[in-house]
């Protein structure tokens, strides 16, 4: 489903800039018409409905408002705006094209609770966890993310830990990840569109950082649930980077994905926490099918105990980017 948008504008020039745009970087997302003579605005929305219709402030004052669900003002700071359109939200003029459409796909999320996200499809979903912290599954996470994208895959890495490596892994620290988390009974995919950001080396998708340590804590089981189920639907791949802990949160993510990947170093602690998970949680059964152990800085890992291991290779790099980079062609997970 795309998004019906009517681009209604006195200036000819920036409504064809604008429609060009969009129709041609976000053609998965939006079908546009445009309209940037007054005498056809009433036979354009007569001849059929909008979702969204982005107006200025000649046209609003002519157009039939309730022929759109979402009518949006763009203006500029040398437009005056009538008071009698005040209850009309407005979106700023020449911006960026990727702000103007993430603002408007949230302003459009936020009314159409009961639609689903504009595009359709599920995720394969891969988890990647740790009973240990430290021991580099941030690092394998990101890495499988890379390599599936460099093969095409439109992949979102969701960053469920309560101290999140974004801030080190991405320069556009983009919008907190936690704008959304009041808002799980909208139209969650939509809304994640709106606010997902894209690394342009990487070729990967994600969110901005929680906005404090407590926000991802507090988010019960169902909305953990909404959340992936919601990001699985605007994506190939999703990478699931969990905290290495464990809760009913945590087993949801396990059970419910595609692939597992469990993230082991070398350390005495890192061992002893993997073999009582092996052999003291039931769990382990139960995802044993799609596991694939990792281990890394020297871990040895046996084959007996997961259908898959891999090993991470020793790069020796103070860049985080560039080792999950090198990574991501050296080693296959």
């Amino acid at each position: 489903m795309k998004i019906q948008l009517l681009i209604a504008l006195n200036d000819r020039d920036y409504a064809e800039h604008l429609s060009g745009e969009i129709s041609g970087h976000y053609a998965d997302s939006f079908e546009v018409a445009l309209c940037s003579d007054t005498e056809r605005l009433s036979s354009v929305l007569l001849s059929r409905r909008f979702d969204v219709a982005l107006f200025d402030t000649a046209f609003i004052k002519l157009a039939d408002l309730s022929r759109v669900r979402l009518p949006l003002v763009l203006f500029s700071d040398y437009d005056s705006y009538d008071d009698d359109y005040n209850d009309v939200k407005a979106i700023k003029k020449y911006q960026r094209i990727s702000k103007l459409t993430s603002s408007i796909m949230g302003e459009f999320a936020e009314i159409t609770p009961e639609m689903r996200g504009i595009e359709s499809g599920k995720a394969r979903i891969a988890a990647f966890w740790s009973p240990s912290g430290g021991s580099g599954k941030t690092t394998a996470a990101v890495s499988y993310a890379i390599r599936k994208a460099s093969e095409g895959k439109k992949t979102l890495y969701l960053d469920l830990e309560a101290f999140s490596s974004v801030d080190m892994l991405f320069e556009d620290k983009g919008e907190s990840i936690s704008s959304i988390f009041g808002k799980l009974e909208s139209n969650l995919p939509l809304l994640i569109q709106s606010i997902r950001q894209e690394d342009k080396e990487f070729g990967i998708y994600y969110f901005g950082k929680p906005g404090n340590y407590d926000d991802l804590d507090v988010l019960e089981s169902d909305g953990i649930e909404k959340l992936v189920r919601a990001c699985s639907e605007v994506c190939d791949i999703l990478v699931v980077d969990l905290s290495s802990s464990y809760n009913e949160k945590i087993r949801y993510i396990l059970e419910s994905a595609d692939e597992v990947f469990a993230v082991v170093d070398g350390s005495k602690a890192s061992e002893n926490k993997w073999q009582q998970f092996v052999f003291q949680h039931d769990l382990y059964e139960k995802i044993r099918g799609k596991l694939c152990l990792v281990g890394n800085k020297n871990a040895k890992c046996s084959s007996t105990q997961a259908e898959r291991v891999a090993v991470l290779p020793k790069i020796q790099s103070n860049d985080p980017r560039a080792i999950c980079k090198t990574i991501s062609v050296n080693c296959t997970l």
